[in-house]
């Protein structure tokens, strides 16, 4: 069974470029989010129980899931936050683990947005954190489409960077460039080769 190491970070420090960067270095990596989005495609149980709390008019042309306003409403009231949650993270953990207990690698990548907030629901060999400046994060959030308060929102009920670092064994810093994250991965994917393949 291949070891596993839990990547998390704050929304939009980069947890995707660094997946993707590991990914081309051949590491297995699997991720919550395509999980979530496949647990809510049309016609899951998923997508049922929430259209039928919000109405049809949480659904596209497509019938798929209006997420943004989906986000909406999660981050205006915390009761339908904690549903959803309810609802998703369960499902999500365990799809998840059973696909990383099939890993044939000697290591691989659960990319998990609320890591350190649920850490003890994930049994995981090492914890990588990303971080990069706020002002960067806000940057690309709006450039996502999301709103400067909505991006503040969805902040400020994630666990702050001081709580990152105290459960991180590694850590990688995304606010230089593409070649300094890349340099950053490279170097990390050689100490998981010592540590995992021993």
């Amino acid at each position: 069974m291949a070891a596993r190491i839990g990547l998390g970070g704050g929304i939009g420090s980069g947890k995707s470029s660094v997946a993707a960067r590991f990914a081309a270095l051949g590491v297995p990596v699997f991720s919550a989010d395509r999980v979530a989005r496949d647990l809510t495609r049309p016609g899951t149980d998923a997508w049922r129980r929430i259209k039928r709390r919000f109405g049809p008019g949480i659904l596209d042309v497509e019938h798929e899931l209006r997420r943004a306003k989906l986000r909406e409403h999660a981050f205006a009231d915390p009761n339908i936050k904690h549903w959803l949650e309810d609802l998703l993270h369960p499902p999500i953990r365990a799809r998840l683990n059973a696909e990383a207990d099939t890993c044939p690698a000697p290591y691989c990548l659960l990319e998990v947005p609320l890591l350190v907030e649920n850490l003890r629901h994930w049994p995981v060999e090492r914890v990588l954190m990303v971080f990069c400046p706020l002002t960067t994060r806000l940057r690309r959030l709006q450039a996502r489409g999301l709103s400067r308060r909505m991006a503040r929102a969805i902040m400020q009920t994630q666990a702050p960077d001081s709580q990152r670092r105290f459960v991180a064994d590694d850590m990688l810093f995304n606010h230089g460039g593409p070649e300094a994250l890349k340099a950053q991965v490279e170097a990390l994917g050689r100490k998981y080769q010592r540590l995992f393949n021993a």
